[in-house]
């Protein structure tokens, strides 16, 4: 188990790796060639994909790697994630609302991008779960490179040839299309052969917990996480939202990636040991959280250190700022590395209830906190982000402890 774990970290984290190198490197290029005020329409349709993508398919890719043949549950995916992209669409050409109508967006362009990248994330998503049943993490970490190379790529090309007010939207929709021809191409060459065990409707019988509960929590997990995008676009405009936008994009973008990468391969592992009557989950859950707060602590505390510095040699004197706040969220930064790879734990142990509180809590304390500080200066904004999201990722950490602790009591008091 130990040996196939490391051999799967190895195969992701080797994709992200190149992935990110590519984005970090062409970084300073694009902080000289757009404004924040571009990043910051940026950052809000990047917030605006992640909210609706947790709700595209209704949490039923989560129920893929429990299964030993996901046929059905893969063709109610793409249902589903068909109907929406026919039910928005429909509803843009009939009444012209889009999620930029709250920013007063109206580019046709920039819609129809958010529609197709939407889709193409959709489909890439559920695709991911189902590349993880399969154990071909190979095709993931393919998967991040195709995905950067097209993105960042595009995300240049477009501004050279005279797109710079749609380029990063493009080039970020162009990258997710690129990612989701290929793994489709892949299901249809290995997970299409499987055949239909069960119908639809049954599926949607037998594990109707998982829309019930899971899509509202993850709902209000992704409100939460884009709770300051769309607070500092409607209250401090564009610019600051760019400013905010920039360092997420710069720091906190490369660590979920590199958090995402973990969880994957947790979530595949822990999954299997959580059917087992025993410790191993238990321990498996301290040593990763053990650990990896050992390899982020004092890196990330370096970088905070000189954040402002860095910020401003590598890409502009302009962007110091986004450096002071990223040196303000520099806990929040150890946090997430630490608890984001083993944060479906809940989920793991059919905790969804407690996951769903978890959830609402955090987003509530967020959004009062923020309508409480209307008017406030960036930096008091964020120092308040960063200090209620630090404080739920260790809520979330002693729940999950208490919760296996409880788990391994039982299971002693079995033997």
């Amino acid at each position: 188990m130990k040996r196939s774990f490391m051999c799967n970290f190895r195969k992701l984290f080797t994709g992200n790796v190149i992935a990110q190198l590519f984005l970090f490197g062409i970084s300073p290029a694009l902080s000289r060639i757009y404004t924040s005020e571009q990043f910051g329409l940026y950052a809000f349709y990047t917030s605006a994909l992640g909210v609706l993508l947790v709700v595209s398919t209704f949490a039923f890719e989560k129920i893929i790697l429990l299964l030993e043949n996901s046929k059905t549950v893969l063709n109610l995916c793409f249902i589903i994630v068909a109907c929406w992209f026919v039910g928005g669409s429909s509803l843009y050409f009939f009444t012209d609302f889009s999620p930029f109508a709250f920013i007063g967006e109206t580019n046709k362009l920039v819609i129809f991008l958010f529609g197709a990248g939407l889709f193409a994330a959709s489909v890439q998503q559920f695709l991911t779960y189902e590349m993880m049943r399969q154990n071909r993490y190979d095709v993931l970490s393919q998967l991040k490179i195709y995905q950067a190379f097209g993105n960042g790529g595009s995300q240049l090309g477009l501004a050279k040839i005279g797109f710079p007010s749609i380029g990063l939207i493009a080039g970020d929709a162009i990258g997710r299309i690129i990612g989701a021809i290929y793994v489709f191409t892949i299901y249809l060459k290995s997970g299409s052969k499987q055949k239909q065990q069960d119908t639809i409707w049954n599926t949607i019988k037998n594990y109707h917990q998982y829309p019930l509960f899971c899509t509202p929590s993850l709902l209000f997990n992704s409100l939460a996480l884009q709770a300051p995008t769309f607070f500092f676009m409607m209250t401090l405009g564009a610019d600051d939202t760019g400013l905010f936008s920039f360092t997420q994009k710069m720091v906190a973008v490369p660590i979920a990636l590199f958090t995402m990468t973990l969880s994957q391969v947790f979530y595949g592992h822990a999954s299997h040991l959580a059917k087992k009557k025993d410790l191993q989950l238990q321990n498996f859950f301290q040593k990763m959280v053990r650990k990896a707060f050992l390899v982020a602590v004092i890196p990330m505390l370096l970088f905070g250190l000189f954040a402002p510095t860095i910020f401003s040699i590598v890409f502009g004197e302009e962007w110091r700022v986004a450096g002071e706040l990223a040196q303000i969220m520099t806990p929040l930064f150890i946090a997430q590395l630490t608890i984001v790879p083993v944060s479906q734990i809940l989920y793991i142990t059919t905790q969804q209830r407690v996951q769903f509180f978890w959830d609402i809590g955090r987003f509530l304390a967020l959004t009062i906190g923020f309508l409480l500080l209307e008017g406030a200066p960036l930096k008091e904004m964020v120092l308040f982000y960063c200090i209620v999201m630090t404080v739920s990722y260790a809520v979330l950490y002693l729940l999950g402890t208490q919760i296996l602790a409880r788990k391994g009591t039982k299971s002693i008091e079995g033997l």
